[in-house]
Order: structure tokens, then C-alpha cells, then sequence
């Protein structure tokens, strides 16, 4: 009692004041009930005391003292007495509330450090390694336990697997996997519930993750379970030497912390998967930078999203029109300017015409020199080929002749371009091998564009009849008749096109 006594007094302090408070009411209790035995023995008993003879204090007015007398005492110690039980109540009162008080501290410390768990967590920054370690550190630290460790359930193999451990044993819990049915973990991670154990059978029932020299103590074990399914456990152990057991309001803060872990988890999934994300939006922006070099915007959005029907070897029969455009004269032109310059004016040049292109859904197959292939038709564009190719020409002429104003030299000025146009059907695809393939056109078609564009002067544009039956009723032209083209048996009708019909 004792003992007990004094563990209160250093944990509650204020009590060593407040007893003494009420010790000092029950002396003075005490001293009113004596003096009042004092007066009655006197009126009882007088001749015990000389001065109860004396001729001033006659019994009748010795009586109405003592009964005044007797009357103050009863009323101080009924007010002593009420006092009393009202300390007595106050110091139990604060009692609990310091006791509450202490259970309330301890419980914001507990909840700060699960904050601190989660706030932690949102700053790895998508490691979900650092936030298994966040929770294994926090939970045994907050618990006061020798080890704490989180498990992971590996689908292919069904098996817990360590992923973070804290305390006495870590190296060895990081080197276990457990079964799921076997053990505290497999348990719980099987029936996904709970378990409190503290008593040596009840541990033994479950079986231990550590071996003999760590024995179990008092154990927690909770199961992590996100979207309705188990994927981990977090177990909680005090070992041997340890002289507390775990209580149910400990098992309630792992499964607290199994559910902030969850969503630490959570948070981390989302930022990897953001990631993920914002790489492959990366990946695919460049790629389309780098696209878009070669064919127009829409296109090159088209070969993104099905990459595996523009990126495989292998052709398809195509109804498209084909223009070849060649810069006449270049060749002696080079051969009198510094490779350089030469470099520079087909930059500036093709770039021009590239725009033309492009904005008449063309596709640039590829440049041969002073020469480029240009495809107008599927897989992007499904209107009138035919038409969009002419076009585009018409401006090409165009734009072509507006750069040539610029240049001042007469070595310049002699340059033209020279454009051919056929349409029908061609094998479009990758032609090549796995490791290098073109995205080409082939076919006798592609052929009679080549011819035409070979045959086409400095600003002239020549069509074939199946280009001109597609737009006669849009465009100006003039017929040249029937044409043998160079490695062709049979002619072919060909068209010099002049403009658009308004």
C-alpha cells in the first residue's frame, strides 16, 4: 500500500497537497471535537476543576455555553466531514483526468508519428521501399518493441516476402519467406484478420519467424489489404527479455498503421504510375518531334497510336497518287558553289516545300538528292488524292518561284522545278529487313510518277491520265498527247496542268 502510496505521489504531485489540506481539516476537527469532550467533562464532572466553582459561572449559563459550544463543533465537523469527502472525490477526479491526460498524450504522440509516417511517405517521391521502411521503424518505436517487419505477398510464387525489418533480429527476418498458412504472418495473411498473442501457447500454436535464441514474448500481426485483398502483413514483437505484453489498443494502432501504410502505398503507385506516364508522354513528344520531320502532324499522331501496324515489315495495296519534284539544274549549279552553301540552299529549299506539303496532307517518302518522293493519300488522308497532289504542286511552283526572286545571283535564277504526278494503286509499307526498314511505295505506278517528273521542264508539271480523270472537271490543262515513258512497252496519255478551273 505503501509502495503504491508513493508510485502516485511521483506520478501525480499535486496529491501530496491536497492530502495535506485534508489532513489539516481533520486536526481541526479533531481539536473542536476535544475541546468540546473538554467543556461537557467540565459540566459534567466539576469538581475535576477548581474554577468550575467560581461564583460568576452559575450552571445555568454553563450550559448555554456548552450547548453553543456543542452546536459550532457539530457544524465545523459536518463541514469537515463534507469538505473531506469533497477532497477525497477532487483527488480522484484528478486522478483520471491525469490519467486520461497521459493516455491522451500518448495517443497525439502516437498519431503524430503516424502523420509523420505518412508525410514521410509523400516525400519519397514514389519509393516504396522508403515508406515499408517509414512504417516497420515508426511501429516499433511507438509500440516499444525489440522488432517490427513487413511482408510482402509475391503472386507467382505465393510466398510472404520480407520487404523491411526493424529491431534486434532484422538481418535474419530480411533472409525468411514464409508460406501463406503457416506461421503468425501466414496466418494472417491467409485469413486476413488480426492477432493478439500473449501467451507462450498461443505463440506456439502459430509458430515463430525467428528462431529459438529471439523467443517471442507478445506478438501483433496485422494484414495489409488494399482494394479488399491481403497483398502484406505487418507483424509487431516483443521478445523474451521484454517485461510488457501488447494490449488491444496496441493491435488497434498496427491495424492503424497498416491502414496508413495502404495508403502511403497508394500514393506511391499513383506517383509511379504518374511517372510512367510522363515518361512515355515524353518518349512519344520526341517522337513525334522527330516524326514530324519526315511526315505531317496528323500522321506522324496516327503512327503513335498504332505503332505496330507502321512499324512492322510488310506492304498493303494502296489507291494513291505519287508526285516526284527534281530541282533542274542543280547539278551544275553545285558543281560551281562550296559544298556548304549547296547544303544550305537545299535546306532552305526543301524546307519551304515541305511546308507546302504538309499542308496539303503529303507525306514526304524520302529526298534523293535535289529530288524528293511525295505520297498523298491513306493512311491519314481518304479524300480526293488526286487533287491534294495538284495542289500542293501548284503552290510548290509557287513558293518555289518567290525564293528564287530573293536571290539576286544569276546562278540562281536559273534554277526551276520540275514535277511529276501519277495516281493508283502501289504496295505501301516497310520494305527492308528487322533491323533497317523504309516506309516506301512500290509498284509500276510509282514508276510512271519518276517518267513524268524526268520528262517535266523548269516549271512545268506534268499528270498522267489516271491522275487527270480523277480532276478534270477542277483543273486546267493542256493534253501532250500519247507519250512512250523509258522502260515502258505500251504510251501514256499525259497532261501538262496549268491551274485550277475557279
Amino acid at each position: 500500500m505503501k509502495e503504491r502510496k508513493t508510485h502516485l505521489h511521483k506520478r501525480f504531485p499535486e496529491l501530496i497537497n491536497i492530502e495535506k489540506k485534508d489532513w489539516e481539516l481533520w486536526l481541526f476537527s479533531v481539536l473542536l471535537i476535544l475541546l468540546l469532550t473538554f467543556f461537557f467533562i467540565i459540566y459534567f464532572m466539576p469538581n475535576l476543576f477548581p474554577f468550575s466553582r467560581l461564583e460568576f459561572i452559575n450552571n445555568e449559563r454553563l450550559s448555554l455555553y456548552l450547548g453553543f459550544l456543542g452546536v459550532l463543533v457539530l457544524l465545523s465537523s459536518l463541514y469537515s466531514l463534507r469538505k473531506h469527502l469533497e477532497i477525497k472525490k477532487l483527488r480522484w477526479e484528478l486522478i483520471e483526468k491525469r490519467i486520461e491526460l497521459e493516455r491522451m498524450s500518448g495517443r497525439i504522440k502516437e498519431l503524430g508519428s503516424l502523420y509523420e509516417v505518412i508525410a514521410d511517405a509523400g516525400k519519397q517521391d514514389g519509393d516504396i521501399q522508403g515508406i515499408f521502411d517509414l512504417v516497420v521503424r515508426n511501429s516499433c518505436e511507438i509500440l516499444h518493441a525489440n522488432t517490427s517487419s513487413l511482408l510482402i505477398i509475391d503472386e507467382k510464387t505465393s510466398l510472404l516476402e520480407p520487404k523491411a525489418a526493424y529491431g534486434e533480429n532484422r538481418e535474419e527476418v530480411l533472409l525468411s519467406k514464409i508460406k501463406i498458412g503457416e506461421g503468425i504472418a501466414g496466418w494472417v495473411a491467409k485469413e486476413g484478420k488480426s492477432l493478439l498473442l500473449n501467451k507462450d501457447a498461443q505463440v506456439a500454436k502459430y509458430g515463430s519467424m525467428v528462431k529459438n535464441e529471439y523467443p517471442i514474448h507478445s506478438a501483433l500481426s496485422a494484414p495489409i489489404i488494399l482494394d479488399e485483398k491481403t497483398i502484406g502483413v505487418l507483424n509487431v514483437n516483443r521478445l523474451g527479455n521484454s517485461s510488457e505484453r501488447f494490449s488491444e489498443g496496441d493491435l488497434k494502432l498496427v491495424e492503424i498503421f497498416c491502414q496508413d501504410a495502404v495508403i502511403a502505398i497508394k500514393g506511391a503507385q499513383s506517383i509511379e504510375e504518374r511517372k510512367k506516364t510522363l515518361v512515355m508522354e515524353e518518349k512519344n513528344r520526341l517522337m513525334q518531334v522527330f516524326l514530324n520531320h519526315y511526315v505531317s502532324k496528323e500522321l506522324s499522331s496516327q503512327i503513335l497510336k498504332e505503332p505496330d501496324r507502321f512499324l512492322k515489315l510488310g506492304g498493303e495495296k494502296k489507291d494513291l497518287t505519287i508526285l516526284f519534284a527534281d530541282i533542274r539544274d542543280f547539278t551544275s549549279f553545285a558543281e560551281e558553289q562550296n559544298p556548304e552553301k549547296v547544303v544550305d540552299i537545299l535546306n532552305l529549299l526543301f524546307s519551304r516545300l515541305a511546308r507546302v506539303i504538309f499542308k496539303y496532307n503529303g507525306i514526304i517518302d524520302k529526298y534523293i538528292g535535289d529530288n524528293l518522293m511525295v505520297i498523298f493519300g491513306p493512311p491519314y488522308y481518304h479524300g480526293n488524292n488526286a487533287l491534294q497532289a495538284v495542289k500542293a504542286a501548284l503552290e510548290m511552283q509557287k513558293e518555289f518561284n518567290e525564293i528564287r526572286k530573293g536571290w539576286e545571283s544569276p546562278e540562281f535564277t536559273s534554277l526551276g522545278l520540275g514535277i511529276g504526278i501519277n495516281s493508283g494503286d502501289v504496295i505501301m509499307g516497310n520494305i527492308g529487313s528487322e533491323d533497317f526498314m523504309d516506309y516506301t511505295v512500290i509498284g509500276d505506278n510509282v514508276n510512271i510518277a519518276v517518267r513524268l517528273e524526268k520528262m517535266a521542264r523548269k516549271e512545268q508539271i506534268l499528270i498522267s491520265e489516271a491522275t487527270y480523270k480523277r480532276i478534270e472537271s477542277t483543273v486546267q490543262v493542256k493534253s501532250l498527247h500519247q507519250h512512250k515513258l523509258k522502260g515502258r512497252i505500251g504510251k501514256v496519255r499525259i497532261f501538262e496542268l496549268h491551274g485550277l478551273i475557279d
